[in-house]
């Protein structure tokens, strides 16, 4: 979508640094207005709840300007939503002049065609201006009006989760595509910059055929976070580097037993989590809806202790608790690495802090488009007295006591749940393969306007005019729906079918074909058939309904309609499946991979008239675990004599629950640890004692001018002040920048990322 420029006001702040916002248009191309703004024209605001662990911290701008005779801004009021995008702008390190007259007191009454310089602008913060929130005092020109602009992240709870638009089965992603897809939801297109110090651990492959048929083996590498094939040939073996343990498959052998798999576990280069790989199975929540956007994106993100907000028009993801110097934590890995324990990290920071007076920070790098780009250190650092004047005298120190227990509880309702039919709402749609997981004979996926769930759905117009003549209408393709007879059957079935009717549809009540008397009404019939069956070896096992069973000779399931309460609406056929079949299987098809299919024949019908199309959606066969243990938890509780409690909860995402997992202090094989292990961790760190915060009101007076950004990190470098003031520096939990007046009302915290503090870890069920 294109975006013209269609308003701009240039101003500068009261430390003479250039400034602009833009409000562009979709698909405008006209010439450029200049807007007056108000006294404080341009405030942008990240706000978040008390918990600072919150996964997802939007942002807002206000804009105030001033409406004359000459200069309105009646298009705000009836834009349809995303037809205006704001734009903020700084001058960058100080290049170019100054545009606005520092001599010049009422600087929003001046001439605003000032002279434009060659200043060199850096964006700072994009957004879509809402239309609800339009403000306009009702009097004579001039007076002002205050728009309000979204960065869309606090909106994502109306949109559906975003699947890849690459088929997972044959090209897996990592995580971070998975939240850029979601991120798309908000219509801003930014690269993703990522800073979190656990990384994975890799492990190489020895893999031996033993079978007498040559294998196929895929598998992700580790460096490059790609899907790789190879083939093994008969009797003969191979080494795989850098493989994602979770991702290896093979396939072509006649029994997987004779298959050979060496594991070495190795200690890969330090590296951020990049190979997170969600479960599409996690994409649900309970009831078999996509999840939205939001609480999709919020697990992910919890389940690494993260956070994502938008600053210098950029998504970053940063960790909650361990975003700091990357020399320092280089240093630390190296050192475990080697059997050394870190000990005194805390102080490490902060003598780093007071020598250098920098802190870069390493950030993994994501393009638009969701692909790694490379890795880039920033200095984040901020220092109160040199970079940072307090105005107001308003900076105010809290502290919260610290805690006695801290529980992690993680939802695993998703976790042993097997969806055998990965596009069972139709939202695949992979390039060049858009009917992803069926053969049609005829109809077509789409967005059409009669969905089940999710955004699209299959639709056909063909219907049959004979009773039980089973013309295939759909079949689910073959080696995609794979189960093992023994420990992985469906024990779920349905699917869901509207027939769309005209009101006035005629029949044909002098069919010859029609059962004897209508089966139900008078006038109407409907038969609509479908098989569900597996292969394995040579046998083919078909579902009966009438005994819910399987059985070998070929079976075909009716479900019949009447008028009343079944058209033109979502009817849902739901089938609960047997699992053991020891009795009806051959000896040779127990434990065995087999291939599942379902099928839908065409309708049959008397309708002559009225009939338009038959919609299907939410063709679900899945394996659904009893529910007796839906959560795991993590809970550490310290010999110290606090009071202090904090839970947190999250869903299950599909990360690997092995003990395959590193901060740099774990930066060893034998002090690796489950995800959840470090996240829990780094919480109690963070809570082992007070947690100070401040607050107040500051002026930016660092020589480049640049504004902090909410990535920014505050140092409070007091030389009156005795050294555990502020050991190290803080991470901002909320922001409120006044762009015209240089003034940032603060709000931060000191993590604690010390050595690990001692307690004791109870993992249990409940």
């Amino acid at each position: 979508m294109s975006y013209g420029v269609k308003y701009r006001l240039n101003f500068s702040d009261e430390s003479g640094v250039a400034k602009k916002l833009e409000i562009c248009k979709k698909n405008y191309s006209g010439s450029v207005i200049d807007m007056i703004g108000g006294a404080e024209p341009v405030v942008v605001k990240w706000t978040a709840d008390d918990d600072e662990y919150s996964p997802i911290i939007g942002s807002e701008c206000i804009i105030t300007l001033k409406q004359t005779d000459s200069v309105t801004y009646e298009d705000f009021f009836d834009a349809d939503e995303r037809e205006y995008l704001v734009k903020v702008y700084y001058q960058y390190a100080g290049t170019g002049a100054a545009i606005w007259n520092l001599t010049q007191v009422d600087w929003q009454d001046a001439d605003f065609n000032w002279e434009n310089t060659s200043s060199i602008f850096q964006a700072y913060w994009s957004g879509f201006i809402v239309n609800d929130n339009y403000r306009q005092v009702v009097q004579t020109t001039p007076f002002e009006i205050k728009l309000k602009a979204l960065d869309g992240l606090g909106l994502l709870d109306a949109y559906d989760m975003a699947l890849p638009d690459t088929d997972a089965s044959t090209d897996a992603q990592n995580i971070f595509y998975y939240v850029y897809k979601v991120l798309q939801n908000t219509g801003l297109s930014f690269p993703i910059y990522y800073s979190n110090d656990i990384s994975f651990a890799g492990a190489n492959y020895q893999i031996t055929n033993n079978d007498g048929n040559n294998i196929g083996v895929k598998f992700i590498n580790y460096i490059t976070d790609r899907q790789e094939t190879a083939t093994i040939n008969s009797g003969s073996s191979a080494e795989f580097d850098f493989v994602v343990v979770p991702t290896l498959a093979i396939s072509g052998a006649n029994n997987i037993n004779n298959v050979t798999q060496t594991q070495d576990f190795f200690v890969p280069a330090y590296r951020a989590l990049e190979t997170v790989f969600p479960d599409v199975e996690n994409m649900y929540k309970p009831g078999d809806l996509f999840n939205d956007a939001k609480t999709q994106l919020s697990n992910i993100l919890k389940s690494i202790n993260s956070r994502i907000f938008q600053s210098r028009n950029r998504w970053y993801i940063i960790s909650n608790s361990s975003y700091s110097n990357q020399s320092l934590k280089d240093s630390i890995a190296t050192s475990a690495a080697s059997g050394t324990i870190p000990s005194n990290i805390r102080q490490s920071e902060q003598t780093a802090l007071e020598n250098n007076g920098t802190e870069n920070v390493q950030f993994v790098t994501f393009s638009e488009a969701g692909i790694f780009s490379g890795i880039v250190l920033e200095n984040v650092l901020y220092e109160i007295k040199t970079d940072l004047q307090n105005i107001g005298v308003d900076m105010v120190k809290e502290q919260r006591k610290p805690i006695k227990r801290l529980s992690l509880e993680m939802n695993q309702e998703n976790e042993k749940r097997i969806i055998f039919s990965p596009n069972n709402s139709f939202e695949f749609t992979p390039s060049g393969n858009p009917s992803f997981g069926y053969t049609f004979a005829s109809g077509s996926i789409g967005a059409f306007p009669i969905v089940k769930q999710g955004n699209q759905s299959y639709r056909s117009n063909s219907k049959e005019n004979v009773d039980n003549t089973n013309t295939q209408l759909l079949i689910t393709n073959t080696n995609i729906h794979q189960a093992n007879t023994k420990t992985a059957l469906p024990n779920i079935l349905r699917f869901s079918y509207f027939m769309d009717i005209d009101d006035n549809f005629t029949v044909d009540n002098d069919d010859p074909n029609l059962p004897g008397p209508p089966l139900f009404g008078d006038f109407f019939f409907l038969t609509l058939s479908y098989q569900f069956y597996f292969t394995v070896n040579s046998n083919t096992y078909y579902y009966r309904q009438i005994d819910n069973t399987f059985v070998k000779n070929t079976e075909i399931n009716n479900t019949f309609g009447s008028p009343e309460p079944d058209l033109n609406r979502w009817i849902t056929i739901e089938k609960g499946l047997p699992t053991d079949l020891d009795d009806i299987l051959d000896a040779a098809d127990k434990n065995k991979n087999c291939t599942l299919f379902f099928r839908l024949n065409k309708p049959s019908t008397n309708v002559v008239t009225g009939y338009n199309f038959l919609y299907v959606d939410d063709i679900y066969f899945a394996f659904e675990p009893e529910q007796d243990a839906n959560s795991i938890v993590f809970e550490r509780e310290v010999a110290d004599t606090f009071t202090g409690i904090r839970e947190f909860k999250f869903d299950y995402t599909g990360h690997n629950t092995a003990a395959a997992y590193f901060r740099p202090r774990d930066n060893n094989p034998s002090t690796y640890k489950r995800l959840n292990e470090i996240t829990s961790q780094q919480m109690l760190n963070d809570n082992r004692a007070n947690v100070t915060r401040f607050e107040g009101t500051f002026r930016n007076i660092k020589s480049n001018g640049n504004p902090l950004g909410f990535e920014s990190k505050i140092f409070v470098d007091y030389n009156t002040q005795p050294s555990n003031f502020a050991p190290v520096s803080g991470i901002i939990d909320q922001m409120e920048y006044a762009v015209k007046s240089n003034r940032y009302k603060l709000n931060f915290r000191l993590p604690n990322q010390d050595n690990d503090k001692a307690n004791t870890l109870v993992i249990k069920e409940i």
